[in-house]
């Protein structure tokens, strides 16, 4: 449900905030699925994707609300942080807790993907959040993708690049959306037992030799 700031509601539940997501249209960089797609239109989006979301598995939202030039998404706490926080601060055990949250996170993808028909698109260490009760919690719904029967999407750069598969480096190609999602599950199941990506360049200027890593790359 969404409501304007100005409007009272927001008031009497301000101090049950959790968590705020602030999107500052002003500020937002002009990001595509398509050549006609603005920038604003992903806030739209993942407003839209989270209202169709329900399980365990991904990051609750209490309320959206709206100004004139920023978006809120109120959400939960969820106070352990990422994934990647706890593999900086090397508290995962390899043995205990790598294989529980790949499966936590393979059961959220299921989730999106046969339940409320959602391709993530931007799977990575940094949108997997850790509970208080040690569960993975997916986040970060602002390029996700609705599809219906066929989950065929034209080929775009989106998502970060480390978390690719080869059929999205390659230009006019045509792919399944499922696919995408699930090779990113494995670069965060490498970055968890290694604690490092499988295919990396120092700059992000030098897309073209990570994206010839990722496709020839064994």
């Amino acid at each position: 449900m969404c409501y304007n700031l100005l409007d009272k509601e927001f008031y009497v539940n301000i101090f049950t905030i959790q968590a705020v997501k602030i999107i500052d249209k002003s500020n937002l960089k002009r990001r595509f699925f398509s050549p006609n797609k603005e920038s604003f239109d992903l806030i739209e989006n993942e407003v839209k994707v989270l209202g169709l979301l329900n399980d365990n598995s991904i990051i609750e939202i209490y309320e959206i609300l709206r100004s004139k030039n920023c978006t809120y998404i109120i959400m939960e706490y969820i106070k352990n942080g990422t994934i990647l926080n706890k593999i900086h601060k090397q508290t995962i055990n390899k043995e205990e807790h790598v294989w529980k949250y790949f499966v936590d996170l393979i059961k959220g993808i299921e989730y999106l993907h046969e339940t409320a028909k959602i391709i993530h698109f931007d799977i990575k260490v940094d949108n997997l959040l850790i509970d208080d009760k040690d569960n993975l919690r997916i986040s970060d719904f602002s390029i996700s993708r609705v599809f219906q029967d066929d989950d065929t999407f034209q080929a775009v750069k989106q998502g970060c690049p480390y978390y690719l598969p080869p059929e999205m480096t390659i230009k006019n190609e045509k792919f399944h959306g499922k696919p995408i999602d699930i090779w990113a599950c494995g670069v965060v199941l490498y970055y968890m037992t290694y604690s490092k990506l499988p295919f990396y360049v120092n700059s992000r200027s030098d897309m073209k030799n990570l994206f010839e890593q990722i496709r020839t790359k064994e």
